[in-house]
């Protein structure tokens, strides 16, 4: 998952003590269900239908989401 936010920073220049500040857009990666869980996609690949369904259950995941 991916998110969009902005953040404002501010400090003091050493030089001539003024403040400054710099607003910024920043990208925040979440990992997704699916890589918290730690399964692995390329083994899950390689598995039966039936076994990797079982897999995906046993994690907490929806196995109609996944389309291996």
């Amino acid at each position: 998952m991916q998110m969009k936010e902005t953040i404002m920073i501010i400090w003091k220049n050493k030089e001539d003590g003024k403040r400054k500040e710099r607003t910024i857009m920043v990208e925040i990666f979440a990992p997704t269900d699916f890589e918290v869980s730690g399964l692995d996609a390329e083994e899950l690949e390689f598995m039966d239908v039936k076994e990797r369904r079982k897999v995906l259950e046993e994690a907490g995941l929806d196995p109609e989401v996944y389309d291996f």
